[in-house]
């Protein structure tokens, strides 16, 4: 009856270890494994905010937005100038000072009317924004650019909670949470890159098109 009642305990004892345990299986996989299962739960969020810095064309900024599937809002910044950044149903629109609208090639005739106003952003233009939907960023999460992921993992707490980093070949990395959802929290780039961080996973805004907004195609840009 002893070794019965034992053996009972013990087995209760390796199912509360096993319920009660840290982690959510990604330290046990490889890189490249981590960082296909944040892409996935990245698209099965449908919605995550992404901050923090990026650099370009040798100066720095900042990026505050909402990313919900093909749809995006929020605030881009470089150069000390601040843009409102809209896209929904395909369209993008950028609400910008004078400065940006000259500096980006509109005539200094039009770049005064368009300071301040919503504008609609020709086609050609709004290209480079189409990689900037939920679907862009878990596809840059699965092939991240030269060389790829290494295997190894390491872990690691941030804010008292543990995660997972991911390494770059390029340098750049990968922190992916270690507990509940896979959900991928910081993707840092290479020395000029700059640093992304996602959030608030799932929880949806309200985007929607801008009213009034002037054709950048009507007005001469």
């Amino acid at each position: 009856m002893r070794n019965r009642t034992l053996a009972l305990l013990g087995t209760t004892a390796l199912l509360l270890t096993a319920c009660g345990s840290d982690g959510n299986g990604m330290a046990e996989l490889s890189g490249p494994e981590v960082a296909d299962r944040a892409a996935t739960a990245l698209e099965e969020a449908g919605s995550a905010a992404v901050g923090g810095e990026y650099a370009m064309d040798g100066e720095s900024g900042e990026v505050d937005l909402q990313v919900q599937g093909d749809d995006l809002t929020g605030t881009l910044s470089l150069g000390g100038l601040d843009v409102q950044l809209t896209a929904v149903d395909g369209q993008v629109y950028m609400q910008a000072p004078a400065e940006f609208w000259g500096g980006s090639g509109v005539p200094q005739e039009f770049a005064a009317e368009l300071d301040g106003r919503w504008v609609l952003v020709p086609g050609e233009a709004a290209a480079g924004f189409q990689e900037l939907t939920l679907q862009g960023l878990a596809d840059e999460l699965r092939s991240p650019g030269e060389g790829g992921y290494r295997e190894e993992v390491a872990t690691e707490e941030r804010d008292g909670e543990p995660v997972v980093v991911v390494s770059e070949d390029s340098g750049g990395s990968l922190v992916v949470a270690g507990e509940g959802e896979p959900y991928p929290l910081e993707v840092v780039g290479t020395e000029d890159e700059g640093t992304l961080r996602l959030s608030e996973f799932g929880e949806e805004q309200d985007i929607t098109a801008p009213e009034d907004a002037l054709d950048l195609a009507d007005i001469g840009g």
